[in-house]
């Protein structure tokens, strides 16, 4: 067999075993959850009042656990039951939520009771952070560096809507939120635990040291040039699967020395898919513990 039929042979045998094993043995790279634990109020709302939560107000509230749980927004249509609230989402549906789940309150939200309004602060967001994208967070850097001058003095959400899009409507403070959290400069801004009744100005937020968002940074663009080397390696995987690109051919041996070595520990890794569990187990926890180990990893990286 000629050296460019076996790298061929070896490529496929590759790939197909990456599909075999996230397909049968995905029960030894999640293990069982344990039931979440029982939680009190969250800060947020442990010395608010009822005006607070009253109808037409615009919260973001979270759902579901783990890798499952996102945030959603929407608007307090009323209660349900005695303690839940029931809130209206830009999809038309309502959910019962228990007050401990509302993480945020947008500022100067109220009379919320239509679809169309709660989609119009969500597409000023999905908006605000395409900008902010285009940019590269130049807006949020400018404020963080006056601020910085300014003796590191903490501000309101409102009035960073005010300093970086000109004005603090509801819609300007959830698009602003939006950038905070979620933008390429998000970083240079702690959002901070603010005490006392809601008053309609949103959380507090503090500038960080410039050393602490220069590290913070380069942790940035290191993650995004990690997570862009295993999209690339993804992409090849699914064109050589696919047949598909203008180089459908996956040499393994072109491959780096760490994708190499991943590789081989997911040939072991294969092997284990036809054991018993417990078999299985103990080889896991055995003598191939750090094989398998990277393995599992390899295969969360490219998303299997």
């Amino acid at each position: 067999m000629s050296n460019m039929t076996r790298n061929t042979h070896r490529a496929v045998m590759t790939i197909l075993a990456i599909n075999a094993v996230s397909e049968h043995i995905s029960c030894f790279i999640y293990p069982p959850k344990l039931p979440p634990q029982s939680c009190s109020k969250t800060l947020l709302f442990a010395s608010t009042d009822t005006e607070t939560l009253k109808e037409g107000r615009l919260v973001e509230f979270s759902s579901g656990a783990g890798a499952n749980k996102q945030m959603t927004l929407g608007a307090i249509i009323g209660k349900d039951g005695k303690r839940n609230l029931k809130i209206l989402t830009s999809s038309g549906r309502t959910s019962s939520i228990p007050p401990r789940s509302i993480k945020h309150i947008v500022p100067n939200a109220r009379s919320i009771s239509e679809e169309s309004q709660i989609e119009r602060h969500e597409s000023a967001a999905a908006a605000a952070l395409e900008d902010d994208m285009a940019t590269g967070g130049q807006s949020i850097a400018e404020v963080w560096e006056m601020l910085l001058e300014d003796d590191d003095e903490a501000v309101n959400l409102a009035t960073l809507s005010e300093l970086i899009r000109g004005d603090s409507t509801s819609v300007s403070c959830y698009a602003t939120r939006a950038v905070l959290t979620e933008g390429v400069e998000s970083f240079c801004f702690k959002e901070i635990t603010k005490g006392g009744k809601f008053d309609n100005t949103g959380p507090m937020y503090e500038p960080r040291q410039a050393d602490v968002v220069e590290t913070m940074r380069s942790r940035a663009i290191d993650q995004a040039r990690e997570a862009a080397k295993w999209d690339e390696l993804k992409q090849r995987i699914n064109d050589a699967t696919s047949g598909s690109g203008e180089n459908s051919a996956f040499d393994v041996e072109r491959e780096t020395e760490e994708i190499q070595a991943a590789l081989r520990s997911l040939e072991r890794f294969g092997c284990m898919a036809n054991l018993p569990p417990d078999e299985a187990k103990r080889e896991e926890i055995g003598s191939d513990a750090e094989t398998i180990a990277t393995a599992k990893q390899f295969l969360q990286n490219i998303g299997r």
